[in-house]
């Protein structure tokens, strides 16, 4: 059985996407959606660490391949960190390994959160399947849709995770 976690995270100029299980025909068109979305919400710079994926076959490099021409045609990029193992060798058989950058880590300075977590929350929770970007509530439970962020600004930058089975 296949198994592909996807969680998205945004940063102040690029989303990182990470990836753990295996990327193949029956979980490409998951991590296809993520992509997509970002891109719909602005986030054409894209990061995608591969540190956990344990397998990629044909279909998961088109889908990367894919996801590298639209950040492309957007003016953004597309950039593989952490490649390894089977993912590694298939960009080294195919000569791909010079279509993407890869290499190196994300450091603690360029991983700043972008804009308020009232923003990532938008971008992170529309990667859910049928996810709503979550409302602010106080601290009584009521939902304060509309109501001043000020408080969500100091916020952790929001992730969304999307298990795919």
């Amino acid at each position: 059985m296949t198994f592909l976690s996807i969680t998205v995270s945004d940063h102040r100029a690029f989303s990182v996407v990470t990836l753990n299980g295996e990327l193949d025909t029956l979980s490409a068109g998951r991590l296809r959606q993520v992509i997509e979305r970002a891109l719909a919400c602005g986030r054409v710079h894209l990061v995608v660490d591969t540190a956990g994926l344990r397998f990629c076959d044909s279909c998961g490099l088109r889908t990367l391949i894919t996801a590298w021409r639209q950040t492309n045609e957007q003016g953004g990029s597309l950039r593989l960190i952490r490649v390894h193992g089977p993912l590694g060798r298939l960009l080294e058989l195919t000569g791909l390994s010079t279509l993407f950058p890869t290499g190196g880590a994300l450091d603690r300075q360029t991983t700043a959160p972008a804009g308020t977590a009232a923003e990532n929350a938008v971008t992170y929770f529309t990667a859910h399947r049928g996810g709503r970007p979550p409302q602010p509530s106080s601290a009584d439970g009521r939902s304060q849709a509309g109501a001043g962020h000020a408080d969500l600004t100091r916020a952790q930058p929001a992730r969304a995770r999307i298990d795919h089975p």
